[in-house]
């Protein structure tokens, strides 16, 4: 097995992050890939064109060292977080170019300036400030009084108005508790904040629920009511994964392991990430293990690293 021309692949993915990564494999010349005979059969070769994708699944699971628990499934490139650990929270959102991985959508953070976070959710451009708001859901007055709202401390709290088509809006926003709550990504440690909208001429409240942890400095689940305590709560999302570029202040990391280049490790590389090519055009193409591994060297080795 042998790959024909030189070629500079580009990992589109953190280093170290144990989770679903992107490979594009650039290069002056197509890569040959030629996977060795099975039992007398002759495979012909798989040519990875320049600009190909190849996309592995998601892993199912990370291994530390002995004695440690990962409580989340939260990746850094030192290791993974352990967002369970009470801390503080001072403002400090994910920094940019974060991905965070729901039950609704994939949110990525692509800018960070002051208060205001603009993520990119599912394609679709949407600026917030303060954690808490859309940019334009509060005006002036509710960005300005959301900022008040931090450092996070139970019992904070602020209020602000709205003016409205039908009249003025009075919203309050307050710090009810800090909570371990377990959502798909993991158990994590939060502050608790509630945001209640009463619109004019009528009685109903919009009430919106949000687990905001500092360890990874995002909302890691929401609710939504309209106040009547007969009526369950709507789960807008929960966080089933994130990926991270950098360690916030004060998160607890729990240090990854190098494990050896073995033919079992090169098994269980494509047993959680796959060996699918994906071609710009959209059709795929799928390797045996030994060729797979060749194709995306740089990312095994990462893999084996970040352990």
């Amino acid at each position: 097995m042998r790959a024909v021309a030189s070629v500079s692949v580009l990992i589109a993915a953190l280093s170290g992050v144990a989770a679903a990564q992107t490979v594009v494999v650039p290069g002056p010349a197509p890569m040959v890939v030629t996977p060795p005979a099975v039992q007398g059969t002759v495979v012909s070769p798989v040519v990875v064109p320049q600009g190909a994708i190849v996309s592995p699944a998601p892993p199912a699971s990370v291994t530390v060292a002995p004695g440690q628990t990962v409580v989340s499934k939260v990746y850094v490139p030192q290791g993974s977080v352990n967002t369970a650990v009470e801390q503080p929270a001072p403002w400090a959102p994910a920094p940019t170019g974060s991905v965070i991985d729901t039950s609704a959508d994939r949110r990525t953070v692509q800018l960070v300036n002051n208060f205001d976070v603009v993520y990119d959710v599912n394609g679709v451009r949407k600026p917030t400030h303060g954690m808490f708001l859309d940019y334009d859901e509060a005006g002036w007055s509710g960005r300005q009084s959301v900022e008040q709202l931090w450092p996070l401390s139970v019992g904070k709290r602020v209020y602000y108005s709205v003016d409205t088509d039908s009249g003025t809006r009075n919203d309050v926003m307050r710090v009810l508790r800090t909570e371990v709550i377990n959502v798909p990504a993991g158990s994590f440690y939060t502050y608790v904040v509630e945001k209640r909208q009463r619109p004019p001429l009528t009685s109903a409240e919009r009430v919106s629920t949000m687990w905001y942890a500092p360890s990874v400095g995002a909302v890691v689940k929401q609710e939504e009511s309209t106040g009547d305590m007969s009526r369950k709560p709507i789960v807008r999302y929960e966080m089933a994964r994130m990926q991270m570029p950098a360690v916030l202040p004060g998160a607890v990391v729990i240090a990854s392991t190098a494990r050896p280049d073995t033919p079992e490790m090169r098994t269980l590389f494509c047993q959680e990430r796959g060996t699918t090519v994906r071609y710009p055009d959209g059709r795929t193409a799928t390797l045996d293990c030994p060729a797979f591994v060749v194709a995306v060297r740089p990312t095994y080795e990462q893999w084996l690293a970040s352990r």
